[in-house]
């Protein structure tokens, strides 16, 4: 009769094992992340002969969740996590108030779970490349939609051939300003085409809130 697992076999069993997924988009061969990176790379191009740019510091923290997910046919109860983020970004004016908004964020995530009868927790550190579009609706409310990059994997173990080395989440943003060079912000994020066990150490939704900081005009795009 075997023993129980323990939390060491789990973790083992979940970051070194291939995923295996069963209709994920990414898997279908629906390559909609490429596209929509390419799709903003190109607007990014044509938009250098337009305006200025400008700075900004974000700090922000949040809750991430799953809903039903599953590792080796046993269900992962109460898998959750509580997220710090800090970035640098840069933001691109556009014509008609749009404008584009990218940069370098790093992300710590603190998560814990059940597995059957057995705990875990971990704590993972992720660095994410935002890629969004937004528009100012009034002068103290703006709103973006787009995508983050990420790494998938610690970067001891980053292969450039294996799969999943990347993760793509989709992000919703809104900006609400309080004072010359201070935002509150808040934003949604949502992962759809990695399998469940790469969701159990940096979960598949967060919300998060935090501040922004105006750090000033950058000048122009020459």
């Amino acid at each position: 009769m075997e023993g129980k697992p323990t939390r060491k076999h789990l973790l083992t069993e979940i970051f070194s094992k291939e995923a295996k997924p069963s209709g994920y988009l990414y898997a279908n061969g629906w390559h909609l992340p490429s596209r929509v990176f390419a799709f903003f790379i190109l607007i990014l191009l044509s938009a250098q002969a337009y305006g200025q740019f400008s700075l900004k510091a974000n700090l922000s923290a949040g809750y991430a969740s799953n809903n039903a997910i599953y590792l080796n046919n046993q269900r992962v109860t109460g898998a959750s996590g509580m997220l710090l983020t800090a970035s640098g970004l840069a933001e691109l004016a556009l014509p008609a108030s749009f404008f584009i908004e990218t940069g370098l964020s790093g992300k710590m995530v603190l998560a814990s779970g059940h597995i059957g009868i057995t705990d875990y927790s971990s704590r993972t550190f992720r660095v994410s490349v935002p890629i969004m579009a937004g528009r100012s609706i009034t002068e103290e409310l703006r709103v973006l939609a787009g995508m983050a990059i990420q790494n998938n994997r610690d970067f001891d173990v980053f292969r450039a051939r294996e799969k999943y080395n990347l993760r793509y989440d989709l992000r919703l943003k809104g900006y609400y300003r309080l004072a010359n060079r201070w935002s509150m912000l808040a934003s949604l994020q949502y992962n759809f085409h990695i399998p469940d066990p790469y969701l159990i150490n940096d979960p598949k939704m967060c919300v998060m809130v935090g501040i922004s900081f105006n750090l000033g005009d950058g000048g122009a795009i020459p």
